[in-house]
This record gives structure tokens, sequence and C-alpha cells, in this order.
């Protein structure tokens, strides 16, 4: 519940700087994260029907990829407990002699760090919410773009996290 009046408080005080323009932020949910997390896609197509731009996806990436061993470890993402905290956004990069381990859409640290709250998409069974993308504790096979867990919605811990989305088709036509 916190996160979600994170997001509505977000959205009003972005509507009382910017009047003109119409955000609404949100948690994603499932299928929003897995796509950010995982898919890579071609170029941006123009949908002259819907006139509006839709991507087209040419595959999935998901850990563990090839990558020394075939495993994900400490040089690709906080897990493990390699740092026994969590890091930075951004921090797998080159730059701090890791390896960049950003996702085909250049979205970092969706493996591991902190888990992320989403709203559900898919059907389940079980009732309680949704985390996806593991922790700075969490093994490789629980950081893959694909796994997940449910937890009660009043869970607060330095391991859970979330993230927040606009619609870039309300946000585009917002600033034409």
């Amino acid at each position: 519940q916190n996160a979600l009046d994170f997001c509505e408080d977000r959205t009003n005080e972005y509507q009382l700087l910017f009047p003109g323009l119409s955000l609404n932020f949100q948690l994603p949910n499932e299928l929003d994260w897995e796509i950010a997390a995982s898919a890579q896609y071609s170029d941006l197509v123009f949908d002259e029907n819907e006139e509006k731009f839709k991507a087209i996806l040419t595959g999935k990436y998901m850990y563990p990829k090839s990558v020394g061993n075939g495993q994900i470890n400490c040089l690709y993402a906080n897990i493990q407990s390699c740092f026994n905290q969590t890091t930075e956004i951004g921090f797998f990069t080159e730059s701090n002699n890791q390896i960049n381990s950003a996702s085909p859409s250049n979205i970092y640290d969706c493996s591991g760090n902190v888990k992320e709250w989403v709203l559900k998409y898919f059907n389940h069974s079980d009732n309680r919410e949704i985390l996806r993308g593991g922790d700075y504790n969490s093994n490789p096979d629980d950081v893959k773009s694909t796994s997940f867990i449910y937890e009660f919605s009043n869970t607060q811990h330095n391991s859970i996290g979330f993230r927040t989305i606009i619609d870039a088709d309300e946000f585009l036509e917002s600033i034409r």
C-alpha cells in the first residue's frame, strides 16, 4: 500500500509542477516488469491504424545468461550477500570494475539488489502480492527475470523496493 500511495503522491506532485503534462505514475504489473527486465526489441514501428508506436519483440534475455561459468554472479548483480547491503542503481557497469548488467531495455538492477513489488497481471491461485527480481541475499536461480515470490502486502524489509512507471503514449501525447 505504501508503494501505491507513493505513486499517487508522485502523480499529484507532478500535476502541480507541470499542469500541462498528464502523468499517471503507477507500479508496473508482472508483464510490464518482465518485458522491461528481459525483452529485446528491434526498432519501434509506427502503427498507422492505431496511430502509435509499437515495439517489435525479437527475443528474450533472462538470467542466468551464458557468462563466465554460465551463472550470474557478483560481477553482474548484487546477489548472494556479495555486498551485504543494497548497491546504488547502475552500480554494475565497467566504471565500477563490474560487468554491465543493464537489461536490453537499459534498465538496471532487475536481477538482485532489491525484490520489487509489482501488480498482478497473470492468474494466481495465491491471494498474496507479487515480488520480482530477487534481492542482495538471493541465490542465482531466484533472480531470473521469470522468478517471483508471493508476499503479504504489509511486509516491509530493506530488501524490498519498487519502481514507478508512466504510460509512454500518455506522456508523449501530453508533451505534443
